[in-house]
């Protein structure tokens, strides 16, 4: 199942590294990632696919990442998906 991940991080790049390790390490597969920085630090938006049973867990661990900051996580639906749902 696919899951929008999306968080903000302090200035410092240890912790963007520490993230992508995180996710290599609990094996979310990512699909798509984008990255931006801020004068307060970065802002990332994921989209991984996660069994729905391990979310919480993952959501809960990032929220621990010292310098991880306003983490949340929704499904993620294509618009294909919107699409076959309104037929």
């Amino acid at each position: 199942m696919q899951w929008l991940i999306t968080l903000e991080t302090e200035k410092d790049t240890i912790v963007t590294c520490r993230l992508m390790n995180v996710f290599r390490r609990k094996g979310l597969k990512i699909v798509t990632l984008a990255m931006t920085t801020r004068p307060s630090g970065h802002s990332m938006i994921a989209v991984v696919e996660l069994p729905e049973a391990d979310v919480d867990h993952i959501f809960n661990f990032l929220r621990r990442i010292e310098g991880v900051r306003h983490v949340a996580c929704y499904q993620h639906e294509t618009s294909e998906d919107n699409i076959r749902g309104k037929m």
